[in-house]
């Protein structure tokens, strides 16, 4: 779906506090925010580097959430810890791969629909993990 099929990415939860040092460190705004991404390859939307990477995982950076936000969202929100969590793990693979939202305003359209649609593939009923083992015990059955 995103054009990276051995890409590993590392993912952090962390306190309110640790986010706000890091999102003052590296972006020099000093509170908190919810997700943070830390590339280690220069990745551009619908781009491949250099033909891809020769060697079996290829590693494009790290993605920081904030354990506390994540909570506070899905209470505002009215939604599950859960699905916030899964939105702001898009969000920041998004980030990893190139995207931007804060570049310009056609680059945040495009960033919210590629979102969405990753969100809902990947929330969507028949993906959860307990449907696809009794589709597969269905199948092995028949």
């Amino acid at each position: 779906m995103l054009g990276f099929p051995n890409a590993e990415v590392g993912i952090l939860v962390i306190s309110d506090q640790r986010m706000r040092a890091l999102n003052r460190r590296y972006r020099k705004i000093d509170r908190t925010t919810d997700v943070l991404s830390f590339p280690l390859q220069n990745l551009r939307p619908g781009r491949r580097t250099d033909g891809g990477p020769k060697i079996p995982v290829f590693l494009i950076g790290d993605i920081v959430i904030s354990g506390p936000v994540v909570l506070k969202q899905a209470r505002e929100e009215g939604r599950t810890p859960d699905q916030v969590f899964l939105n702001l793990l898009i969000h920041g693979l998004l980030h990893l791969l190139g995207y931007d939202h804060e570049r310009s305003p056609s680059e945040a359209k495009q960033m919210k629909k590629k979102e969405q649609e990753i969100y809902k593939t990947v929330n969507h009923p028949l993906h959860s993990l307990t449907h696809s083992h009794r589709e597969k015990r269905l199948c092995k059955d028949s």
